[in-house]
């Protein structure tokens, strides 16, 4: 299910994607609403002139990554740069970075300035280490 929620008189919206339950591996159970595992991820989404801003709050993984895909869908009319805001992401798996980087390539390809801010250690690392993986190497060789 994803949510908006937009403050009257606000252009600052609120995004909530929560996550599917998926059956344990090797199990037939299915985690609950009341299974700590059962996070939630949202997204803050803030025009200012032609500034977009996205914060990201919450855990960002393979199980609410594919509902990402809304943030592509969004009206970019007048807008040249993109401020991805990592601040609150308190998890992220490599799921999560792909839909990171692809929403960031997205808004590049499409013309505009797109970075990210405030993106911590651990998360930074992995996308360091994803880049890394995609990127060839000097003169056509796998990377190390």
């Amino acid at each position: 299910m994803v949510r908006w929620q937009q403050r009257q008189g606000s252009s600052h919206r609120a995004l909530t994607a929560e996550r599917h339950a998926f059956p344990d591996v090797g199990g037939d159970s299915v985690a609950g609403p009341s299974d700590p595992r059962d996070e939630t991820v949202e997204f803050i989404v803030d025009v200012k002139g032609p500034v977009l801003h996205v914060a990201f709050r919450g855990e960002l993984d393979m199980a609410c990554a594919e509902r990402f895909d809304c943030l592509f869908d969004l009206r970019t009319e007048g807008i040249d740069t993109v401020v991805l805001d990592l601040c609150a992401l308190t998890f992220c798996d490599l799921s999560g970075v792909n839909a990171l980087t692809g929403l960031r390539s997205f808004h590049r390809c499409h013309g505009r300035t797109a970075e990210f801010t405030n993106v911590r250690p651990p998360v930074r690392r992995l996308m360091d280490l994803a880049e890394r993986q995609v990127r060839p190497a000097p003169g056509g060789a796998a990377p190390a």
